[in-house]
């Protein structure tokens, strides 16, 4: 039955992401960033901003945080608040994070946050956006010329430290004070899908926006709105203090999760739960891929003039007609005779949905006019553009070319120039002691024919489209520069799941030019080859997301580390510092006991011992000199434990270490050597997990 429920939970998660990318692809979908989105570029959460205040005031940390700087204020005024927000958005130089990446990648026109940094904003400059942000209400009446987002900082800025909102006097007279952002939230929540990220189950930010979200629909059905937020788990760290586990508040905070994604679905916030916030990360790429993959970059020129009626032109109309008839949305540098019977073939392509836009069928950037009209600058935005455009794209086609194919070249021949020109890392062949790199820089000759393929525009597309892992349809038929990367893919990749139809290079056995050539089979199987690639692709990304999502709750290991007193606590700190920040481990604090009395360290010692389930004993030369660890091994052995030995690599012998113990008895003989595993502690960093996971795995088949 829990096979069947978590199958069903992720097929949900599935089903929400999808509707999240359909209303990003139909211009409707609005980010909601809070203040788990800045948590991965060194700035702290919400409860963490407040604990100075909570220190000072001597009050319980579990208080409403509003409430807690609102008594702040009353008792010490605000400057001391203001100093605390200045002070820590301040404080020096950020790293970039993944998630905010992934945010500022995705096409939206409004972002809205209740963060004070300006890291959303930074992202969006360091790629060459236009931001227009909002974050006092007369800045409604201005608007930023060409922004390609609007971010709304509906509680402050860092720069403006007296105008945030923080304390509870702050939220309670919020739609007075900021009237503007609360009704343009209103207006968008009706208007957008809106998708929450980086807010927890007690963020009391979340506590506004669902106040807006229950005023703004009051009895109506409300639109469908989606929230990321991590599941609460027994791995939290907050439930390990003093090194116990914390039942009772687990309990407590997992029922107040259920009740509050209940009370939000009320009012159609939707909440996907996550294990760890890479999931997160997982599922934004899967939005993307989602979003990405009926659009298609077409990459192509041609080097003579092209009459409307040759057999070229027309292959290129019909293959643009095709596309957006299939509701494919083209994107394309306007390569030199190309471009042009591309547009006119998404304007046959529109007719069929009655569309009067253009736009919504084919967007356009003239690459080559941009290089003429900036001359050496130009090319470095060339290939910015590329790479935007690509990157919006899912879909890769390549179509003639400037270089001309020579039919002369054989299978190495093509290896030597895919090497050259991608810098692919060839194998030798088969009856070869070496493969050469062939290097275009030096017009190195094949076969007494010149190759050049590092200036051609086609390559550096293709190039990008590789590194962005794109789906790649090569129409290596119409020869040129084309053919050259219909080659390449067959030696990037010969064919998926045995069928040589699905990978990216097509090709026919009538040539391109003979008259009898079907362009309209051609064509056909393009779109045939997209679609099968699409499908393959498509369960390759839902696959790897289920993966990801299906992960059970990571089971937690306690640790005791036995160890002579002396000799063995650098190496026990040693253990500790490798497994601080490993959420799933917990470790026995260090003994701290000043008496001498056997009977209280034993005391201690079977203290710390409750709960665990895995000892790491630390060999050294005086260890049978210890009665204390003599009793920690036997009564460790008594719980069952998980058992790992570390030595120093000079003394590493397992079983001469276990040899030692039953000669001096410490063991007892029911006890199989392979209970134990042994290990060195000087590469410790990178042994000391799996040789954890060795002895866990051990205990479980024991049992």
């Amino acid at each position: 039955m829990r096979d069947i429920e978590s199958y069903s939970t992720i097929k949900t998660t599935i089903q929400h992401l999808d509707a999240v990318a359909s209303e990003l692809a139909a211009g409707y979908l609005s980010i909601f960033a809070g203040a788990g989105t800045s948590l991965g570029s060194g700035y702290v959460d919400w409860k963490q901003l407040m604990n100075p205040i909570i220190d000072q005031l001597g009050i319980n940390p579990n208080i409403d945080l509003t409430k807690a700087a609102q008594y702040y204020e009353n008792e010490f005024g605000r400057h001391g608040i203001n100093l605390i927000v200045n002070d820590e958005f301040h404080k020096g130089k950020t790293t970039e994070n993944r998630t905010l990446n992934q945010i500022t990648d995705l096409p939206v026109q409004s972002v809205w946050t209740t963060n004070y940094d300006s890291l959303l904003e930074d992202s969006y400059t360091r790629k060459g956006k236009i931001a227009d942000v909002k974050i006092k209400q007369e800045q409604f009446k201005y608007h930023v010329p060409n922004c390609d987002v609007t971010i709304y900082k509906m509680h402050g800025d860092k720069n403006y430290p007296d105008d945030v909102v923080i304390t509870k006097n702050d939220y309670e007279t919020y739609d007075s004070e900021r009237e503007v952002f609360t009704k343009a939230l209103s207006v968008e929540l009706i208007t957008h899908t809106f998708l929450f990220i980086g807010f927890s189950f007690s963020d009391p930010n979340l506590d506004r926006i669902i106040s807006v979200v229950r005023h703004t629909f009051k009895q109506k059905a409300p639109k469908n709105h989606y929230c990321f937020m991590k599941r609460v788990c027994k791995s939290d760290s907050i439930y390990h203090l003093n090194r116990r586990f914390d039942y009772k508040q687990y309990l407590q905070d997992s029922n107040y999760q259920a009740l509050r994604i209940r009370d939000m679905r009320k009012y159609g916030i939707q909440t996907i739960l996550v294990d760890n916030f890479s999931q997160i990360n997982d599922m934004l790429d899967y939005i993307k891929y989602k979003y990405t993959s009926n659009y298609v970059f077409v990459s192509g020129s041609y080097p003579r003039q092209l009459e409307w009626d040759s057999p070229s032109a027309k292959f290129i109309q019909r293959l643009s007609q095709a596309l957006v008839e299939r509701q494919y949305k083209i994107f394309s540098g306007f390569g030199t005779n190309v471009g042009n019977y591309l547009v006119l073939g998404a304007y046959q392509g529109i007719r069929k949905y009655g569309l009067r836009n253009i736009n919504s069928a084919i967007t356009i950037y003239p690459l080559v006019s941009l290089k003429e009209s900036d001359g050496e600058c130009g090319q470095q935005n060339i290939e910015d553009i590329r790479k935007a455009m690509i990157d919006t794209c899912g879909i890769f086609i390549s179509i003639f070319g400037k270089t001309k194919y020579e039919e002369k070249h054989d299978v190495e021949d093509i290896r030597k120039i895919a090497s050259g020109t991608l810098g692919l890392p060839l194998e030798p062949t088969a009856g070869t002691d070496d493969i050469k790199i062939y290097d275009p820089k030096i017009k190195g000759t094949i076969q007494n024919t010149v190759v050049k393929l590092t200036d051609d525009g086609m390559i550096s597309e293709y190039k990008i489209a590789r590194k962005l892992e794109k789906i790649v349809i090569a129409c290596g038929f119409t020869g040129y520069t084309s053919k050259y990367v219909a080659e390449f893919e067959k030696i990037k990749q010969p064919s998926l799941t045995g069928e040589l139809s699905l990978n990216g290079a097509i090709s026919f056995d009538t040539p391109f030019e003979d008259k009898t050539f079907n362009i309209t089979a051609a064509v056909n199987e393009i779109i045939a080859r997209i679609e099968k690639l699409q499908a393959i692709h498509s369960n390759e990304m839902e696959e790897k997301l289920m993966q990801s999502i299906q992960s059970e709750e990571i089971e937690m290991r306690k640790i005791f580390i036995s160890f002579h007193y002396a000799e063995g606590r650098a190496i026990a700190k040693r253990i500790r510092n490798v497994l601080r920040d490993k959420e799933n481990y917990v470790v026995n604090d260090e003994e701290t006991i000043q008496q001498k009395n056997s009977d209280i360290i034993k005391d201690w010692i079977n203290e710390k011992l409750q709960g665990t389930d895995t000892t790491v004993l630390v060999w050294t030369d005086n260890i049978f000199k210890s009665e204390f660890v003599h009793y920690e091994i036997a009564k460790s052995i008594e719980r069952h434990n998980a058992f790992v030995i570390l030595t120093a690599a000079s003394d590493w012998c397992g079983s001469c270490i276990i040899s030692q113990l039953r000669e001096k008895k410490w063991i007892p003989e029911t006890v199989p050597d392979d209970y134990f595993v042994v290990g060195e502690w000087n590469n410790m960093e990178k042994s000391l997990i799996p040789l954890l996971d060795m002895a866990f795995a051990k205990k479980r088949l024991s049992n």
